[in-house]
């Protein structure tokens, strides 16, 4: 038996959050996710936790994407966890 696939989706939208939760759930069978609102949050949970991928939002409250993904390789446990960034925008 294998462990679930476990992903942590790190965005300060709740809306932008659940729609990419809602995509990973129907695609991918027993994927867990953990959902971040704030960078400190991900970087709190991340500090402790085993993730297999992480996918952040380049714009967060709490500080940029980039800064984030710098922060995140820092800690042991994610240097080399793969990571997708996204980013939103209600502009056309």
């Amino acid at each position: 038996m294998t462990s679930a696939s476990r992903f942590m989706v790190v965005c300060g939208s709740s809306v932008a959050r659940t729609m990419i939760i809602r995509g990973l759930r129907a695609e991918i069978d027993g994927v867990q996710i953990t959902e971040c609102g704030s960078a400190q949050e991900a970087l709190a949970y991340g500090a402790n936790n085993r993730i297999d991928f992480i996918i952040n939002s380049l714009a967060l409250p709490d500080g940029g994407g980039v800064e984030f993904i710098s922060a995140i390789r820092k800690l042991p446990r994610q240097r080399y966890t793969p990571l997708v960034a996204v980013l939103g925008s209600n502009e056309p």
